[in-house]
């Protein structure tokens, strides 16, 4: 018997749109945390210690470092994620529901880690977002 490719990507999608649906019930850890953590780090390091830093070939020091906080938000959430979404699957008993359901291993830890992705592209976004703003309140124009 042939199993159709529809039926063998159905699973990994309702996995997926329900890691989704799981970070997003929390959008204060999700959106809120790396919002204020984000505008603490360019407060307090990049408009306060900022000013007393000089950089080589006249970049501003929070324009250095704007890119770092993206990735640390990026990478931070994107392992979080995972990570507590096995823990909490284990303890409430899920990580068993997901081994008998037609998901392969494969799946399971894929599914996992593209919702880690997406969370940690969403904190990015919203890092770069914030950093724009500190970028242009101190500079007067958007960071290329």
């Amino acid at each position: 018997m042939r199993v159709s490719q529809e039926f063998v990507w159905t699973p990994f999608w309702v996995f997926l749109i329900k890691e989704i649906r799981r970070f997003m019930k929390v959008l204060v850890q999700t959106i809120l945390t790396p919002l204020i953590t984000s505008s603490l780090y360019l407060l307090i390091f990049g408009v306060s210690l900022g000013a007393h830093i000089q950089m080589d070939g006249g970049i501003s020091y929070i324009a250095f470092l704007i890119p770092g906080l993206v990735m640390m938000g990026c990478l931070n959430n994107a392992f979080q994620n995972a990570s507590s979404s096995v823990v909490s699957s284990k303890f409430s008993g899920e990580l068993e529901d997901y081994r008998v359901s037609p998901l392969s291993n494969r799946q399971i830890i894929w599914a996992l880690a593209f919702g880690g992705l997406i969370r940690g592209l969403i904190v990015g976004s919203i890092t770069f977002l914030m950093g724009q703003l500190f970028y242009f309140n101190i500079n007067g124009e958007f960071l290329a």
